[in-house]
């Protein structure tokens, strides 16, 4: 799948690739059974339809399309690897910006709000990103909806890492600033 995706990488236009690695087929690394399952779990505790939630990344893929510490662009899905979400909601994204919004009303900046404010300013939202502490409680509640997906056991061993996109737009334009890097490392000269 790795060298059709790098063809299509580039002969293809984004909502093309978006359309047939993300929004439709299989997940290289997760059954049929296991994606619905996932989905609907996340769905059901964001209070949001189904449909709002997208496998994305390396589990979806089976290879990654971004840099890690570990591992460069289009390495295989390994024992490292994590379940990549994406939520696509405004009323989720909404709901957290306000919540980050009262507390930083009500005690100002936080140690991670310059990230905090880049990945707004880019239309999505990360539990890592948000206050820690007893005064922003939805932060632990998102992580610990997380670490029981993994500690179910029903995903694999796999961390399970969400972001909250507010709508398409932010979304897709992510993903494609990705599929870009991705053209680049493919356009370098050998």
């Amino acid at each position: 799948m790795l060298d059709e995706f790098k063809r299509d990488l580039l002969d293809l236009d984004d909502g093309r690739i978006l359309d047939r690695y993300y929004y439709s087929g299989p997940s290289a690394i997760l059954a049929n059974e296991q994606v619905a399952e996932l989905r609907r779990r996340i769905a059901t505790e964001f209070k949001i339809p189904m449909r709002d939630v997208v496998i994305v990344g390396s589990c979806k893929l089976g290879f990654t399309l971004t840099q890690k510490d570990d591992r460069p662009p289009f390495s295989p899905f390994s024992d490292q690897s994590d379940i990549d979400v994406a939520i696509i909601s405004n009323q989720t994204y909404l709901k957290y910006w306000r919540i980050a919004y009262k507390y930083w009303d009500d005690y100002g900046d936080w140690q991670k709000i310059e990230k905090f404010k880049k990945y707004m300013f880019r239309g999505w939202l990360r539990p890592d990103m948000l206050p820690k502490g007893e005064d922003f409680p939805e932060q632990k509640e998102w992580w610990d909806f997380l670490i029981s997906l993994q500690q179910s056991g029903d995903f694999g061993s796999y961390p399970v890492r969400t972001g909250v996109y507010y709508d398409e737009l932010f979304w897709e334009n992510y993903a494609s600033s990705t599929f870009n890097g991705c053209r680049k490392i493919l356009e370098q000269p050998l």
